[in-house]
């Protein structure tokens, strides 16, 4: 069961969709976590790449079931929604030779763009380069705030998805970004979440958070009342059943010795994934704290609004002299 990059060498033709993907054994990415997950993303807006499985034949030889990972390109941001513009990560290939520890010198690594060689062919693309590069400097660095650089409801919400099912693999090296050239933000995109099993909450997470942007955490907190409800609705699970059931159709016969199905009463990832979400809400709203926003005004009196999180459904008008 290798690996394999597949890339549709003619520009007119796109196999199920797509021009550039990947091809693995199943077990990479845990099995059905993680198309299940990406689903999840999709339901709140956020951008997720096409992950399904086959059977797949190599020169005549059936090796079973694998998994189908599309690429970072643009077929990607169209079937998403999206206009077509770059995708930024962190240079991979320092870290693998052990030369720089990206995590704990993030502003020195390198930044660079899926497909730069047709990027810089073009002067469009290439411009949304710059300032995407740019923003994400200007975060790094601490000269810009998130709520400048990043889409703060979207990303408000990836943060909330990824501590609830434990998919902090997809966060650090893993992290990709879209700038969209619409809003004028970046936007995460969900990728290797690498769920073994969900884990145990730790509020060092939410803490390093909100230090960083209010407004990315108002949205965290709201994402987490919504999963609330919905991971106690049988409606709202019953989707997400069936697509486990039947990705466990797809590889129970080949897998034998898998975990057990995710959307289960009696799965333990199931369980650890609601109690996550208790445990986030009791924590984040041990510690009030206000998000405001004040409308530009170059003499007084101004005005603008205020939030506090411990009731977040209420909006306060405020004006000052």
């Amino acid at each position: 069961k290798w690996s394999f990059r597949i890339k549709v060498s003619s520009k007119d033709d796109h196999i199920f969709g797509m021009r550039r993907f990947s091809i693995q054994n199943p077990r990479t990415r845990r099995f059905q976590s993680e198309p299940l997950f990406l689903e999840m993303l999709r339901e709140y807006g956020i951008l997720a790449p096409r992950y399904f499985h086959s059977q797949v034949y190599v020169n005549g030889d059936n090796i079973g079931v694998m998994a189908i990972e599309e690429h970072f390109s643009k077929e990607l941001l169209e079937h998403n929604g999206r206009k077509e513009s770059v995708i930024i990560r962190r240079d991979e290939s320092r870290l693998f030779g052990a030369i720089e520890e990206l995590s704990s010198s993030p502003v020195s690594s390198r930044l660079i763009a899926f497909q730069e060689n047709k990027v810089f062919r073009s002067p469009e693309l290439t411009q949304y380069y710059a300032i995407a590069i740019g923003m994400m400097r200007g975060f790094l660095s601490g000269r810009l705030q998130a709520s400048e650089v990043f889409d703060v409801v979207l990303m408000g919400r990836y943060l909330a998805l990824v501590d609830v099912w434990g998919a902090d693999h997809s966060l650090g090296h893993n992290s990709r970004f879209y700038y969209n050239p619409i809003t004028a933000k970046l936007e995460p995109i969900g990728f290797d979440a690498n769920i073994d099993e969900v884990k145990g909450f730790t509020v060092g997470k939410v803490e390093g958070m909100t230090d960083k942007n209010n407004f990315i955490f108002l949205v965290y907190q709201e994402t987490l009342r919504k999963l609330e409800k919905d991971l106690g609705n049988d409606l709202y699970l019953a989707r997400y059943t069936e697509m486990d059931r039947a990705y466990e159709n797809e590889l129970r016969g080949e897998f034998f010795l898998k975990p057990p199905p995710f959307f289960n009463q009696s799965s333990p990832m199931f369980s650890a994934m609601r109690e996550n979400v208790s445990e986030m809400l009791k924590t984040t709203r041990r510690e009030p704290f206000i998000v405001g926003h004040i409308g530009e005004c170059s003499e007084l009196p101004f005005r603008g609004w205020a939030v506090n999180t411990h009731t977040p459904d209420e909006t306060v008008q405020i004006s000052a002299y």
